[in-house]
């Protein structure tokens, strides 16, 4: 929180600010929470699936982070693709 205090403290004098929720760029901020509320809910499916895999279907902790490598995978995969492929294809949002 204090580092983010920070953030928000420096780049309020500045231009162009990294945390910016309005002003110019109004959409950042959208973007920001977006992205944060994605990282929440990626947090609950590998809380709630190893919850799943290893109570419900009686998987060792093991077996269990070896089924999750699929998924991280794709997660790595769409996160290259989106920002090699397709940012500079189609560019920023306006």
């Amino acid at each position: 929180m204090v580092v983010l205090a920070g953030l928000c403290w420096l780049s309020s004098g500045s231009a162009i600010p990294a945390a910016a929720a309005g002003g110019p760029e109004p959409h950042r901020g959208g973007a920001y929470v977006a992205v944060f509320l994605s990282g929440i809910a990626i947090f609950g499916i590998f809380l709630f699936l190893t919850y799943y895999m290893q109570l419900i279907k009686g998987d060792s902790p093991f077996t269990t982070g070896l089924l999750f490598l699929p998924l991280i995978g794709c997660i790595l995969i769409s996160s290259n693709l989106s920002s090699i492929v397709l940012l500079p294809r189609w560019g920023r949002a306006p």
